[in-house]
């Protein structure tokens, strides 16, 4: 097929689609005239872009023309124009006819006639718009119909219950505010640009939740998240004095700063006059702002028309303060629960993960960055402090600690924070924290500095808080959040909270720490006890059997050690096992392990090792003990009596061969290493 005949059948059909499409509009419109024949209602057709009257019946025109079909048609567009001088009537109808009705439906809408009256109440027409063809540049279906209307008093209280219910009921801040700045034009007219504000604590700033509609972008932005002092805006001033304060643009006091001035005169503005919005106890929860572009105003907002806004506006603001604060309130309840069960359930491993993750969680439940927020705790080994990590997807990092000494003495000191005035120090009992100024040497210590712009002493956001981490009377480390983090009453709470659960944390991995190296360790040599070394032998001989892998054991002890203690003392003989225990365990492997058996006996289980090695390792052992000096007149020998695990052997069985050994190497002069008696040929 050619394009030329191929276009002529494109045509054909869009003729032909056209003819279809007049059908069904001239059916449509036979349709509307039987039911504007056959109804008794008004009614008239609309197509929204452009606005147009297309159909009218009789009763309609008389209803709004007097009978004219001319004057009705301008009456109802007039009702219908979206220009400034246009009246109220129809609002809701005009709504849906500039955005669009998603789907048949109703609307109520009164246009009163104030001129016809019956007893009390007031004629109206009721306005009902449905849908009835398309939804884009389609036509609406308006019918009317003459009801008894409420008394305007009726109807302003009507409305006005309304709006409570509606403003209080809304979810969204902003919106209901927005209800409320529609009530303050109903009061003052359309002539003040009217923006409201909210009051955050964490920056004690005014930051508009509705702007001012008409005010320039640059005006908004030089007003907006304004600092709370006075001189700093009208807004702020207002909020200082608790009071209505106006400022006149015109004149030469004006309490703003000169940027702000500037943009507010380029955009207009002759005054502004704001409101503070007052909770319980005085508690500021934002402003009331009006602008004025036009000079000719001279009345001021009065207190008494705006009784009524201000209250609703205040009262709405503290519904959602409130809600909030039982969400946070909620949040930080289950946060606390989640990090104590964390603490308490998670094992205590040595690199202090389980403290590494917990602080995470607290970093990021605090919203502060990792550099903000470090831990030290108490190394029971030295008795220095050392971080437990640095925080935020980093690894966690034991660095050279701090002495124990050092810390307690800086903590305790009144020299933290030179200039310690009497606000900072009523935080500090209130909060259970300290100041630190970063110029400090503990600060220095901990690798926070001053940025030398200013004396960080005199400025409290350019100091570190610390809180400590005491249980028991006893320092188990401290917690520190540098400076530039806002001081906000939540997060003093929290880390004040925290404080004493890691406090307790800490302690108690301490004992268990404490109680775990009792139960598996010799108290006088750390080395491992009977009980674990009986644990570990049970353990190499499944491995041996599931790899058939040798290994061996060593049993020794010290002669004639019952001569050292009588002539030397039992500290001296406490001393040389000491030293005993760490030249063996110097001597032999790191696989190996080493634990006191009982006694002056001791016990060394090699680990892939035959009995004819380990009778070399157990001569060299020999050796070393017997060059060594133990600080007596003669020297210190032992002997030794190895075993080689066997098929079929238990723990006892296999230490009671390298005891049996052990025996005949005392009974054979002492000082020497004998392999198990009747030892089997190897395979």
């Amino acid at each position: 097929m050619s394009k030329v005949a191929e276009a002529k059948l494109n045509w054909c059909s869009i003729i032909d689609r056209n003819r279809e499409l007049s059908r069904e509009v001239q059916l449509a419109n036979n349709y509307l005239d039987q039911v504007f024949e056959a109804v008794q209602t008004p009614l008239l057709v609309l197509q929204k872009e452009p606005l147009s009257v297309r159909k009218m019946n009789s009763a309609c025109v008389n209803l709004l023309g007097d009978g004219s079909e001319a004057s009705a048609r301008r009456r109802l567009e007039y009702l219908l124009c979206w220009q400034e001088e246009s009246p109220a009537e129809l609002s809701n109808v005009r709504r849906l006819l500039q955005e669009g009705i998603p789907s048949p439906m109703g609307v109520a809408d009164h246009i009163l006639e104030s001129t016809h009256r019956e007893g009390e109440h007031l004629n109206a027409l009721i306005a009902h718009i449905e849908l009835i063809k398309g939804r884009s540049g389609g036509e609406y279906l308006i019918s009317l119909d003459r009801s008894a209307a409420q008394s305007g008093h009726e109807k302003l209280l009507n409305d006005r219950y309304k709006l409570v219910d509606s403003t209080l009921t809304e979810q969204k801040l902003p919106d209901a505010l927005q209800s409320i700045v529609c009530l303050c034009r109903e009061y003052i007219g359309p002539e003040a640009l009217i923006g409201v504000t909210t009051f955050n604590a964490e920056t004690e700033r005014l930051e508009y939740l509705v702007r001012p509609e008409g005010l320039s972008r640059e005006a908004c932005s030089a007003i907006d998240n304004a600092l709370v002092v006075f001189g700093n805006g009208v807004h702020t001033t207002s909020s200082v004095l608790r009071k209505k304060t106006t400022t006149d643009f015109r004149d030469g006091d004006i309490l703003a700063p000169r940027v702000m001035a500037s943009a507010l005169k380029a955009a207009g503005i002759k005054r502004w006059v704001s409101l503070p919005l007052l909770g319980i106890n005085d508690q500021l929860l934002g402003t009331l702002d009006f602008f004025y572009k036009e000079a000719v105003v001279e009345t001021p907002v009065s207190d008494k028309e705006l009784a009524i806004p201000l209250h609703l506006a205040s009262s709405t603001m503290e519904r959602h303060l409130s809600i909030n604060a039982l969400r946070e309130n909620a949040r930080l309840e289950e946060f606390l629960r989640f990090f104590s069960q964390q603490l308490m359930t998670d094992p205590h491993r040595p690199d202090h993960s389980t403290f590494v993750a917990a602080t995470n969680k607290l970093a990021a439940f605090m919203k502060v960055p990792s550099s903000s927020l470090r831990c030290w705790i108490l190394d029971e080994r030295d008795g220095n402090y050392r971080p437990v990590g640095t925080f935020r997807d980093q690894e966690s990092s034991i660095c050279s600690g701090l002495a124990g000494k050092d810390v307690r003495q800086w903590l305790s000191s009144e020299e933290l924070l030179v200039h310690k005035s009497e606000f900072v120090a009523s935080l500090e009992a209130e909060y259970q924290c300290l100041h630190l100024s970063t110029d400090h040497e503990f600060a220095h210590a901990i690798g926070i500095s001053s940025n030398g712009s200013v004396n960080s002493n005199k400025r409290l956001i350019d100091q570190c808080l610390v809180f400590p981490l005491s249980a028991d009377s006893t320092l188990e480390g401290f917690i520190v959040l540098g400076p530039q983090e806002s001081r906000v009453v939540k997060k003093l709470n929290l880390l004040s909270t925290i404080a004493p659960i890691l406090a307790s944390a800490f302690a108690r991995h301490r004992l268990i720490k404490s109680l775990m190296h009792q139960a598996l360790y010799d108290r006088l040599t750390g080395l491992f006890n009977r009980h674990k070394i009986e644990e570990i032998l049970h353990h190499e001989i499944d491995r041996s059997l599931r790899y058939q892998n040798p290994f061996s054991v060593m049993l020794f002890d010290i002669d004639h050690f019952k001569l050292v203690n009588d002539n030397y003392g039992h500290d001296m003989g406490d001393s040389m096992l000491l030293a005993l225990s760490d030249l063996v365990r110097s001597t032999i492997r790191a696989t190996d392990v080493i634990g006191r058996w009982g006694g002056e006996e001791f016990i060394v289980i090699l680990t892939e090792t035959p009995i004819n090695k380990a009778v070399g390792v157990g001569n060299m052992v020999r050796r070393h003990v017997e060059s060594y000096d133990f600080g007596i007149d003669t020297p210190l020998t032992i002997s030794m009596g190895v075993a080689e695990f066997r098929p079929g052997d238990t723990a006892e069985s296999l230490v009671k061969r390298s005891d049996v050994a052990l025996y005949e190497a005392k009974n054979s002069g002492r000082n020497k290493v004998l392999p198990e008696v009747n030892q089997p040929p190897r395979a």
